[in-house]
Order: C-alpha cells, then structure tokens, then sequence
C-alpha cells in the first residue's frame, strides 16, 4: 500500500521559473484564442478558415500526444484559473 501512495502522489505547485513559463504560454495562448474571436468577428472567412484548419486538427493532436498540456493551456482553462493565482 505505501508503494501505491508514492507512485501516485498530487503533483507540487510550480514556484519561480516554471511557473513563470507556464503563466507566459498560457499567456500566448490566452492571446491566440482571443485572436481568433476576433478573426471570428471581424473577418469571418479568415476566422472560419483559421478555426476549421489549423485549431480543429491541432487539438486532438494535443489530446492524443500530452494530455496535460493542453488542460494547462486552453484559454478558457486559464481564465478559470485566474482567482486562484
């Protein structure tokens, strides 16, 4: 049972230059999805094309190969997360 409960410890949270990486790429992020609303909004064909061509084939390819990341850097995740910080 003690070999389970290492294995399978919560993870820490990040301090100082991993942190502050995480908050920079969540940040670029966070910029790139509201980019697109606007594309969205503003020039509806390139919005169009941008969300169907490059975000639609892109996020499953986060899903399959890290799952983790992606929860880490989805715009909505990150503004969830903002009170917490």
């Amino acid at each position: 049972m003690s070999n389970f409960n290492k294995q399978y410890q919560a993870a820490q949270p990040l301090e100082g230059k991993d942190k502050l990486h995480w908050r920079s790429l969540q940040l670029c992020f966070f910029i790139i999805g509201l980019v697109l609303f606007l594309l969205l909004i503003v020039m509806p064909e390139t919005g169009v094309l941008a969300f169907w061509n490059i975000l639609i084939p892109v996020a499953p390819l986060l899903f399959l190969l890290s799952t983790g990341f992606w929860r880490n850097v989805c715009p909505l995740a990150s503004v969830a997360l903002i009170p917490t910080t």
